[in-house]
């Protein structure tokens, strides 16, 4: 379970959003906020995983149910794009850092 505080920043990150859209707020103060939210939900991932390998050995259901929805998080994610370089396409690219 999310901390209460964060609950409130989401929401009113949520708010801010609503109002910056219609011209209320500046794009400053909303991607404060926004920024403060991201810090606050890495943090809290970094905590519950934290507690997950710290209690692993208790809680063995819920650890590897955690590890299974981060396996499958990671295989829905489609493989990285390799561009494949031709002679043609150095010599565009080249002719592009001249200018």
């Amino acid at each position: 379970m999310a901390e209460p505080d964060l609950l409130v920043k989401l929401n009113s990150k949520r708010e801010l959003h609503r109002q910056w859209k219609q011209g209320q707020v500046s794009w400053e103060e909303y991607g404060n906020t926004a920024q403060l939210c991201r810090d606050g939900v890495s943090r809290a991932k970094v905590q519950l995983e934290l507690n997950f390998t710290r209690d692993a050995k208790n809680n063995k259901k819920g650890f590897y149910r955690y590890v299974k929805q981060k396996r499958k998080v990671k295989e829905s994610l489609p493989p990285p794009h390799r561009q494949t370089r031709t002679a043609s396409s150095y010599q565009q690219m080249r002719r592009r850092l001249r200018y």
